[in-house]
């Protein structure tokens, strides 16, 4: 007997098995339920926070030398600027 009739009487014998609305012959692959999507918002939620909070660092972290260097050019303008405040209070002009 040729393989090919071997496969088709295996599969006339699963089928003869299977019962509508019964259990499933062995080795019979069906699809499955998808899962509930009770807490998908939870998740999204989630991972949305954590981007924010790695961009967050992520400017923070690039920003900082930047504010740092830009101190003595603040400290500059403050002192010029007390400066000619003083000077226009004068009090012996």
């Amino acid at each position: 007997m040729s393989l090919i009739n071997e496969m088709l009487r295996d599969l006339d014998r699963r089928q003869a098995l299977a019962v509508p609305g019964g259990p499933l012959p062995p080795g019979h692959v069906s699809a499955v339920a998808p899962p509930p999507h009770g807490r998908q918002w939870f998740w999204t939620l989630v991972a949305f926070l954590m981007a924010n909070f790695v961009i967050v660092a992520l400017v923070a972290w690039g920003a900082w030398p930047a504010l740092c260097r830009a101190v003595p050019a603040i400290d500059v303008v403050v002192v010029a600027l007390d400066l000619a405040l003083w000077i226009g209070y004068w009090p012996f002009r």
